[in-house]
């Protein structure tokens, strides 16, 4: 019979195996979940977005969030083919807080206030990384941060 610990062994190998052939299907094909996440936040940030319309300077940022989150895709697939576990918090329903804590989060942009007035989370633009134990990988034996969330504030 398995233990409990060989079965996460086997989840482990299944996922970062999954991934790795996940990514070789995937070769020469451009991936489909980034463009339609960029998309989504475009469309929430693109009312906010300070740049007339039909400028350069707007279309620019409009690549430049599809380039964004291309690289994170990347960066996602990366980390999911690994043995250790990673989490990333890029949901604003996972923090603990919609109140910005300057330890854990980098202030990109604001709708309005200062970092030394009240605020609150109004984005998050790329989550923050959370790496499993340095001894075994597993995030059930202990977290360490190795990037912060980079959001924009309200």
């Amino acid at each position: 019979m398995s233990t409990d610990s060989e079965i996460d062994d086997e989840l482990v190998e299944w996922r970062a195996s999954s991934v790795r052939i996940a990514k070789m299907l995937a070769a020469g094909h451009q991936a489909r979940y980034p463009i339609k996440m960029a998309g989504q936040i475009w469309e929430q940030l693109r009312f906010n977005c300070h740049h007339p319309r039909d400028s350069p300077e707007r279309e620019r940022a409009g690549v430049d969030l599809g380039t964004l989150c291309n690289n994170a895709f990347e960066i996602a697939l990366l980390l999911r083919e690994t043995k250790i576990e990673y989490e990333w918090d890029q949901d604003r329903e996972r923090l603990p807080s919609g109140t910005t804590n300057h330890n854990d989060h980098e202030i990109l942009g604001t709708t309005g206030p200062t970092t030394d007035e009240p605020h609150e989370i109004l984005q998050i633009v790329f989550g923050g990384v959370i790496r499993g134990d340095r001894a075994t990988g597993r995030l059930k034996d202990g977290r360490t941060r190795l990037f912060q969330t980079c959001v924009v504030i309200a």
